[in-house]
């Protein structure tokens, strides 16, 4: 189980020195390839699995952008639902989820990055209506500047923008996470680290000051600040612990099965 879970991880993390997105065909043609070599090269298999599932994951988080005419000069009416929220230095970001575009829908749901007044605090949850312009995302052409493009594409985000107004806005009751993240909170006041524990728990960038986030640009270190496979990992492994201590019945039947409370958890997360 071990070979085929680093296997799988391996094809995917190999999406970080593509030079280029590969053709979709290669992704379907990689399935039937792992299956074969699955009985004698189970590792070479989980690859070519792994690989398989990131390329069909961006050609499905991008197939709604050659459907609209995403230029920064075109407003385009919107419904969304706020998955995240950041501010920094007086702006605000929100990480969204697009219900619809232009009345058209997509799955699965587009992700975008929007800038907001901070004057307006918005919560996971609330839901949207608005007028946004949106971009594809950009980087600097400096080499070995941060890849904003496939950071943001690892996190699903495909386009980034601005909210130009809001037509409606309707409140919601607060998310299980939500509260979580409250009670942590609590917790955690007082202590001088309080925004740097936010942010690796539950990917709550609001706290961390900004000597802290340059300290982490200077190290390489600010990806771990967003919530990423690290979290979900920690979170999976943390499952595989707890069933081992109180499920221990389940390695009668195989040690595999200790990996489904962790799967359920981290996708719970």
């Amino acid at each position: 189980m071990e070979r085929i879970t680093f296997g799988i991880a391996a094809g995917i993390i190999s999406a970080l020195i593509w030079p280029v997105l590969p053709p979709l065909w290669c992704g379907f043609l990689l399935v039937p390839i792992g299956v074969v070599l699955y009985q004698r090269q189970v590792f070479i298999a989980a690859i070519c699995l792994g690989v398989s599932w990131a390329i069909c994951f961006f050609y499905l988080s991008t197939q709604w952008l050659s459907s609209e005419v995403i230029e920064p000069t075109i407003s385009h009416s919107v419904q969304i639902t706020v998955k995240d929220t950041n501010i920094k230095k007086g702006k605000q970001q929100i990480l969204a989820q697009i219900d619809r575009i232009n009345e058209h829908q997509y799955w699965p749901k587009p992700k975008v990055r929007l800038s907001v007044p901070a004057s307006k605090k918005y919560v996971s949850g609330e839901q949207l209506v608005a007028k946004v312009k949106l971009r594809l995302p950009h980087r600097l052409n400096n080499p070995g500047s941060f890849n904003s493009i496939r950071w943001l594409l690892g996190k699903g985000v495909t386009a980034t923008g601005k909210i130009v107004s809001i037509s409606e806005h309707q409140h919601v009751g607060k998310h299980w996470r939500d509260h979580w993240i409250e009670q942590t909170k609590k917790l955690t006041k007082g202590l001088s680290s309080e925004g740097l524990i936010m942010a690796l728990i539950f990917g709550e960038q609001t706290e961390v000051d900004d000597i802290d986030w340059q300290l982490l640009r200077n190290h390489g270190l600010i990806h771990l600040m967003a919530i990423s496979g690290m979290h979900i990992g920690l979170v999976a492994w943390l499952g595989m612990v707890l069933a081992r201590l109180f499920l221990s019945p389940l390695g009668c039947f195989s040690p595999s099965l200790y990996w489904i409370p962790g799967i359920v958890l981290a996708c719970c997360y």
